[in-house]
C-alpha cells in the first residue's frame, strides 16, 4: 500500500518540512460520523476519561489510515483526525475552518498531540445489518437506509476513534451544555455555489453537504420537500397556526451530541407512537359546526363545538411530555423514543388548506391532490420532530435515543377514517396481484367509488386518536374521509430521512455510567429498529394447511424481520456485558412482546402464548401468535423468551420498553409448569394502578401507551376496549426498580367520554349505549304523539351512571317556494327520570310536542327511507311506510363523572365529561300512527348527511355564516 508521505512520516516521528509548501500532498478526506448522532448521543459518565466515536470512510480513503492487519490500529489516521474532526457547541458549527493542517489540537503539521490523544481502530466494514462491537463494549448495526444514503462509503471501513477526554478541546465537555462533533472538509467551488442561503462557507461538516444534496435532490416519484427547510421554533408552534420555519432559523443539519451526565445512573423516560401530524393544524381550523347556526340560551357547549376546540394535537402534547421528562434541565435523565414519530411521510400543508369549509374539504381529497407536491409535500412532520429533539438538546439538556417504528416507512396519507369497501378491496387485490401502474391509476380515478360509504374501517380508532367522534372528524375532513391511496403503504426506502437526520444506526447497545464505556456500565440500553418489513395482511399463511395464525388475516402490523440475526447478536453481546458488570439491561423497541386485542382485558387469566422461532408463529400450538402479543415481531421469539427472558443460567433483560398498541401495560411472564407456554403472571397499567415496582427477578415488559394522540385501555371491559387515556409515557428508575407513568392530561389531552360512548354506539349497533322507544298513541286514529319515550341504557352505560340529562335538537326550515327564509334549531329538554333497571323515562311537554310537530316534513322516497333508517330499524317496523320525519335532529346527552367503585382504578379521573355527547337522530312517524326516535342507521348515523348540509347551508341558500359545498363536486375534485 502507498500512503501520503507526510502522514507516514508524522506517524514515524519524521515530520517532512517541505510538504508544507505543497497543498496537494494532503487532500481532503471525507468521512461520516455514525456515532454519536442526533438519535443516539454520547453520554459520558462522571469521571470518565476516555470515549469513542465511530466514523465511516470509503474503501479507497481507508488505505490512507495504514491499518495494522494484526492489531487493527490505524497507524496513519491521527493526522486526518487532527485536520478534520472538530468539537462545537450544539447551536452552530464554524464555517471559516482550515482543514489543511492539524487544527483540532492546534499542532499544525506536526500532529504531535493527535498522536497520543487519539487511537484509531478498524472495527468493521461499512455495510448494513452487521453486528459491530467497539473496544469499549458499545455495539451497533447500520440500517439499510443509512447505507443507501451514505452509498459512497458502502463497502468501506468503520473506525473507532478513542479520545483522551482530558486533552483540549475535549476537556471542555461538561454537564452544562451539549457539544457536537463534526467532520469538516473544505468545499469545492461547485459545492459552495450549491450551498443553500446567501453565505457560502469555506468549509462544512461533510454530512451536512450530503444532507443538503438529499433535501434538494429527492429521487422522483415520492413528492418534493417544503421549500424552506429550517428548524421550527417549537415554542412558536401553536395548534391551529403552524407557520413555516424562518430562514433565520438553523438549517437542517447532522448533529453528533455529547454531554457529561451528572449521575452515574440516569432516569430513563420512554415515549412511543407520538404520531406527529400537521394535518391536526389544518383540521383544527375547520369552521364546520355540529349544529350549524344554533343560538340562544339553549345552544349548549357542544352544539356549536368546532373541531379545533376538542382535537388532540399530537405535537403539542408530545412537547409537553418532552418537557416533563426533561424538567430538571440537566443530564440526569435520558429519553428513549421508540418509533411511529409520524403518521406518513407526505402530509397536507396546513398553510394551503384555506379557511372555508369548501376549500378545506377540497384540499383533503387525497386521490385528487396527492400529486400536487406543494399541497402534499414530504417531511413536514419529520421537521417538527427533528426540531423538538434539537430543543431537547439545546434547552432541556436531555439526551434522546431514537429507534424506528413502522410508520416512518409509510409514504401516502389516508383519510380521517379510511374504509375498506368494494373499491378499497379491489385496490388491495390489484396491488397484491402486481397490476400495472396504469391500471392502478385508472382505478384511483374512480373518485366516487373510492369515497362511497362503507362500514368496514381499515383502522377504526383514528378519529378517537384525535379525541373526536367519527361524526366530528368526518365533518371537519369532508366527504373523502374514507379514501386510501394504497393498501401497501410500507416502503423501507422512506426510512431515508431517519437514517440521514435522526439515527443511521439500525440497532445499538450502549453503556451508561461506566468510566470505561459499556464494559463497566451502570446501565445497559439496547435499541432495536422495526426493520425493513411489516406484516399486516397476514395472508401468506392462507396457503398453509392449518390456515392463518390466531391473530387473523388483518392484524396490527408485526415486525416481520425482527428479531434479526444482527439484533440477536447484539442482545447476546449485551447479555455478556451484564454478566460481567451486573448492570440492569433495558431493551427498547417499537414492536411489542406482550399486548392484547381489543376484546381482551388487561388481567385476562388466560393470557399467554407459546413463542416460536417460525416466522409465522407456532400456529399449531396454543397461542403462538395470538390475542396477547398483537403487534409483536415474527422471528426468534422462542429464542428471546428462552435465553433473554426466562433463562435460569443467564442474565435476563430487566425492562423491555415498547409501544405500537397504544395501550399501556406492565407485564411479567412465567413459564407454565412442564410446558413451553408462557403465561402473563401479572399485568398493570402504571397510569391507573400507579407506580409499579420491579421484583428484581423477572423481565418487566412495558407498553407506554402513546405520546401524542389519545391512548386506550381495557382494564375490565368497562367501555369494550374504548376506555380512552391521555397522551402518556413512562419513566423508569433502574436504581429504585420502579416505573411510573407521565401524562399530558390537560386541555385537549383529556380524553372525552362522549367519544368513547360514540364508538360504542357506532361499532356495536346491536347493543347501543342508548336507544329509545316512543310510547304508542292513545288510539289507532289519534293524531297526537305521546309525551312519553322510554330510554333504554345498555349494561355498559348503566354501570357507568354518567347520564345527567338529555336534549333533543330539531331543525325547522320554513320555505317560500324554492327560497329558504327561516332556518331554526329548536332545543327540546324533556324531563328525565332515570330508572333502576336500565329503562328510563323521557317526558316531553305539550309545547315541545307542538314544536316537534312543526318540524316534521313529508317523508322522502322509499329508497331514501331504506338507506337512512338501516336494516335493523326496518326489522323493527320503523322503516315501513314512513309518512313524516324531522329533516334533521340530534340527541345531546349531558354527561357527568362516572362513579368508580372504591378500591378500583379511577380511569375517569382524567376524563373530560364537560363535553356533551351529540349524535344524529331519526325522528318520525310510520303508517301515520307509529312514532319512533332512534339514532340514524348506517351512513348518516355515523357521518354527516352531505346532501342535506349542501341543500340547507349551501352558498345558493345562505349568504351568511358557514357555507357547505356540494359533496359530489368535492369528491370529483372540482
Amino acid at each position: 500500500m502507498s500512503f501520503d508521505s507526510s502522514l507516514v512520516n508524522s506517524e514515524l516521528g519524521k515530520d517532512d518540512k517541505c510538504v508544507t509548501c505543497n497543498k496537494d500532498v494532503t487532500p481532503r478526506l471525507p468521512a461520516v460520523i455514525l456515532y454519536p448522532n442526533l438519535g443516539c448521543p454520547l453520554v459520558l459518565a462522571p469521571g470518565q476519561t476516555r470515549a469513542s466515536i465511530v466514523i465511516g470512510v470509503s474503501a479507497a480513503d481507508a488505505t490512507r489510515f495504514a491499518v495494522n492487519t494484526e492489531t487493527g490500529i490505524a497507524q496513519a489516521a491521527h493526522p486526518y483526525i487532527d485536520r478534520h474532526l472538530r468539537l462545537y457547541g450544539i447551536d452552530r458549527k464554524e464555517t471559516d475552518v482550515d482543514t489543511s493542517q492539524g487544527n483540532l489540537f492546534g499542532d499544525g503539521r506536526s500532529y504531535e498531540t493527535a498522536r497520543t490523544a487519539v487511537t484509531t481502530r478498524w472495527i468493521d466494514f461499512f455495510d448494513a445489518h452487521r453486528a459491530t462491537i467497539c473496544s469499549n463494549g458499545m455495539a451497533f448495526s447500520i440500517s439499510a437506509a443509512a447505507v443507501q444514503f451514505y452509498r459512497e462509503f458502502q463497502g468501506g471501513k468503520l473506525f473507532e476513534i478513542d479520545i483522551d477526554l482530558s486533552v483540549a478541546p475535549f476537556s471542555k465537555i461538561g454537564s452544562g451544555a451539549f457539544h457536537s462533533f463534526a467532520w469538516m472538509v473544505e468545499l469545492t467551488e461547485a459545492e459552495k455555489k450549491a450551498w443553500p442561503g446567501n453565505i457560502k462557507p469555506k468549509a462544512a461538516h461533510y454530512q451536512d453537504l450530503l444532507i443538503n444534496r438529499f433535501l434538494t435532490d429527492l429521487p422522483g416519484g415520492r413528492g418534493k420537500p417544503l421549500g424552506t427547510l429550517h428548524e421550527f421554533d417549537v415554542n412558536a408552534v401553536r395548534g391551529a397556526r403552524m407557520d413555516a420555519p424562518s430562514a433565520a432559523s438553523p438549517a437542517l443539519q447532522a448533529w453528533h451530541p455529547v454531554i457529561r451526565a451528572t449521575a452515574q445512573t440516569l432516569q430513563l423516560g420512554h415515549l412511543s407512537d407520538v404520531h406527529v401530524s400537521v394535518r391536526h393544524d389544518a383540521l383544527a381550523r375547520s369552521p364546520a359546526a355540529l349544529i350549524e347556526d344554533a343560538d340562544g340560551p339553549d345552544a349548549g357547549k357542544l352544539a356549536q363545538k368546532y373541531a379545533g376546540d376538542t382535537l388532540c394535537n399530537a405535537f403539542s402534547h408530545l412537547k409537553t411530555l418532552f418537557e416533563t421528562i426533561g424538567a430538571s434541565k440537566k443530564p440526569d435523565t435520558a429519553l428513549l423514543l421508540t418509533g411511529d414519530l409520524i403518521d406518513f411521510n407526505r402530509n397536507i400543508d396546513p398553510r394551503r388548506t384555506g379557511e372555508t369549509i369548501g376549500a378545506q374539504w377540497k384540499a383533503f381529497n387525497i386521490l385528487s391532490n396527492i400529486h400536487d407536491s406543494t399541497l402534499y409535500p414530504r417531511w413536514q412532520d419529520d421537521m417538527l420532530v427533528f426540531s423538538l429533539v434539537r430543543h431537547a438538546y439545546t434547552h432541556l439538556k436531555l439526551p434522546v435515543f431514537i429507534t424506528t417504528g413502522n410508520h416512518e416507512a409509510y409514504e401516502m396519507p389516508y383519510g380521517i377514517s379510511p374504509r375498506m369497501g368494494k373499491w378499497g378491496m379491489a385496490l388491495g387485490a390489484m396491488e397484491v396481484a402486481g397490476r400495472s401502474d396504469s391500471a392502478l391509476n385508472a382505478h384511483r380515478q374512480k373518485f366516487e367509488e373510492a369515497s362511497a360509504y362503507a362500514s368496514l374501517k381499515a383502522n377504526a380508532g383514528i378519529a378517537a386518536d384525535h379525541n373526536l367522534t367519527l361524526y366530528e372528524a368526518t365533518l371537519a375532513y369532508g366527504p373523502t374521509y374514507g379514501q386510501l391511496y394504497t393498501g401497501l403503504n410500507f416502503n423501507p426506502v422512506n426510512f431515508d430521512w431517519f437514517g440521514a437526520l435522526f439515527n443511521p444506526l439500525g440497532d445499538f447497545v450502549l453503556g451508561l455510567g461506566g468510566k470505561a464505556g459499556a464494559k463497566d456500565a451502570k446501565q445497559l440500553v439496547a435499541g432495536l429498529a422495526w426493520g425493513g418489513e411489516e406484516n399486516f395482511q397476514n395472508m401468506d399463511e392462507l396457503r398453509r394447511p392449518v390456515g392463518v395464525d390466531r391473530q387473523g388475516t388483518m392484524i396490527l402490523p408485526r415486525a416481520a424481520g425482527s428479531f434479526s440475526q444482527a439484533q440477536k447478536a447484539l442482545l447476546q453481546h449485551a447479555q455478556k456485558l451484564k454478566q460481567k458488570n451486573g448492570a440492569p439491561l433495558v431493551v427498547a423497541s417499537h414492536f411489542t412482546l406482550f399486548s392484547y386485542d381489543q376484546d381482551k382485558t388487561l388481567s385476562d387469566p388466560h393470557a399467554g402464548m407459546t413463542p416460536a422461532d417460525d416466522p409465522v408463529g407456532n400456529i399449531g400450538s396454543d397461542m403462538g401468535l395470538g390475542p396477547y402479543n398483537m403487534g409483536t415481531c415474527e422471528r426468534n421469539l422462542k429464542w428471546y423468551f428462552d435465553d433473554m427472558v426466562l433463562a435460569t443460567d443467564k442474565p435476563r433483560v430487566d425492562w423491555h420498553l415498547s409501544g405500537h398498541s397504544h395501550r399501556a401495560g406492565v407485564y411479567q411472564a412465567a413459564r407454565a409448569a412442564g410446558s413451553a407456554r408462557v403465561n402473563v403472571r401479572s399485568a398493570k397499567d402504571p397510569g391507573l394502578h400507579k407506580a409499579q415496582t420491579h421484583d428484581g427477578k423477572t423481565t418487566h415488559f412495558v407498553v407506554s401507551s402513546c405520546g401524542g394522540p389519545i391512548g386506550y385501555q381495557n382494564l375490565d371491559d368497562e367501555l369494550k376496549g374504548w376506555t380512552l387515556r391521555p397522551p402518556a409515557g413512562s419513566v423508569v428508575d433502574t436504581d429504585k426498580k420502579s416505573i411510573r407513568q407521565i401524562a399530558s392530561a390537560q386541555g385537549t389531552g383529556r380524553p372525552r367520554l362522549c367519544v368513547a360512548l360514540d364508538y360504542l354506539h357506532v361499532l356495536w349497533p346491536n347493543d347501543p349505549p342508548l336507544s329509545f322507544r316512543w310510547h304508542p298513541r292513545a288510539g289507532l286514529v289519534s293524531k297526537t304523539r305521546s309525551a312519553n319515550v322510554t330510554m333504554v341504557m345498555s349494561e355498559v352505560l348503566r354501570k357507568l351512571d354518567c347520564v345527567g340529562a338529555v336534549k333533543v335538537w330539531v331543525f325547522e326550515g320554513a320555505k317560500d317556494g324554492e327560497k329558504q327564509l327561516v332556518t331554526t334549531w329548536h332545543c327540546l329538554t324533556p324531563a328525565l327520570l332515570i330508572g333502576a333497571k336500565g329503562e328510563s323515562a323521557l317526558t316531553f311537554s305539550a309545547e315541545q310536542l307542538e314544536v316537534l310537530a312543526r318540524c316534521m316534513v313529508r317523508s322522502r322516497s322509499p329508497a331514501d327511507q331504506v338507506n337512512s333508517i338501516g336494516a335493523e330499524r326496518q326489522r323493527r317496523g320503523e322503516g315501513r311506510n314512513v309518512t313524516e320525519r324531522a329533516a334533521q335532529a340530534f340527541c345531546e346527552v349531558v354527561l357527568k363523572k362516572p362513579p368508580i367503585a372504591k378500591g378500583q382504578p379511577d380511569w375517569s379521573e382524567d376524563m373530560n365529561v364537560d363535553d356533551h355527547w351529540l349524535f344524529p337522530l331519526d325522528i318520525g312517524t310510520a303508517a301515520n300512527t307509529v312514532d319512533f326516535m332512534h339514532r340514524r342507521g348506517g351512513e348518516h348515523g355515523e357521518v354527516p348527511d352531505w346532501k342535506w348540509l349542501y341543500a340547507t347551508w349551501g352558498a345558493a341558500v345562505t349568504a351568511t355564516g358557514n357555507t357547505y359545498p356540494d359533496a359530489g363536486a368535492i369528491v370529483k375534485g372540482r
